[in-house]
């Protein structure tokens, strides 16, 4: 979704191609302090349940995209987006090293960051071809979908982890 919200912007909500291009500032600004912050709550209630609930209010955040308009509830989606990123990538690896036997961790951590990172290559333009046929309001519901998908169906494998 990330890749599309200045394209989105621009032409469904009809802000300037500055704004536009400006809007993914907002969804990375949280990122120099928000994860620490998760880090103090995921060492208060744990990390299973800060993947799990950062996964679930990712999949909300994406459905609140096509609720909101040009203005104050879209950067504070934005903003909420990159705090829920933010907070959850570093959680995630703490949780990957403290459910992982040393030996078999870089192995883990490459296909982590490989699925992470590379991804959105393999699916931003399968993505685009998808908003051209079916506009952006069907692929918000599908990517809102099949992160709360992920979060629901990765719960069920986490839940009972020690941490």
């Amino acid at each position: 979704v990330n890749a599309f919200l200045p394209v989105y912007i621009d032409e469904v909500l009809g802000a300037s191609k500055e704004v536009s291009a400006m809007s993914l500032s907002i969804i990375f600004s949280s990122g120099p302090w928000a994860g620490p912050v998760g880090g103090w709550i995921s060492d208060r209630i744990g990390s299973t349940k800060v993947i799990i609930a950062t996964g679930l209010i990712g999949g909300l955040l994406i459905f609140a995209l096509k609720e909101v308009s040009l203005g104050w509830g879209l950067w504070l989606t934005l903003w909420a987006m990159g705090l829920i990123q933010a907070i959850r990538f570093p959680v995630t690896e703490v949780f990957i090293m403290s459910q992982s036997p040393a030996r078999h961790r870089s192995t883990i951590y490459g296909i982590y960051y490989s699925t992470m990172q590379y991804t959105g290559a393999i699916f931003a333009p399968i993505m685009g071809g998808l908003i051209d046929r079916f506009g952006f309001p069907a692929m918000f519901n599908f990517s809102a979908w099949a992160v709360t998908a992920v979060a629901v169906i990765t719960s069920l494998f986490i839940w009972d982890a020690k941490d």
